[in-house]
């Protein structure tokens, strides 16, 4: 499987709402996640592999859809750029978000790969103004 191919599986996968062993398969054992300071995530952070399955699990209970529309896909050795869009809609009320709620983020990821997973992503989100629930 080539590393594009990768992606958009791993973006398939999360949009469908795997979760477990089944998103797993997509991370070397190894795997590290860096998400680099948002509004959604004023401090940023780095999780491991579990970090990565327990945060598809908070993504299962708050949000009711999400998809990736990728616009770009550079790709060098066992590294590769992505830039893509990202919407969702939440489940639940968050804080200043209610249930239904549209977000929209503009992201670069940059990843590494090993033995045809994803050993390291890293994510830098850029989040449209908060939409208001349709009515």
């Amino acid at each position: 499987m080539s590393n594009q191919s990768l992606v958009r599986g791993l973006m398939s996968a999360i949009e469908r709402g795997e979760r477990g062993p089944a998103l797993a398969e997509y991370f070397d054992p190894d795997a590290e996640q860096v998400e680099y300071p948002s509004v959604m995530n004023p401090t940023g952070g780095s999780r491991g592999l579990k970090g990565v399955l327990d945060g598809a699990e908070v993504g299962a209970r708050i949000l009711a859809s999400q998809a990736y529309e990728m616009h770009e896909f550079l790709e060098d050795g066992d590294a590769a750029a992505v830039r893509l869009t990202w919407r969702a809609r939440t489940a639940a009320d968050l804080p200043g978000l209610p249930a239904g709620s549209e977000l929209t983020a503009h992201i670069a990821q940059f990843y590494e790969f090993h033995d045809g997973r994803v050993l390291r992503l890293r994510s830098y989100d850029c989040y449209e103004p908060f939409g208001a629930v349709d009515a």
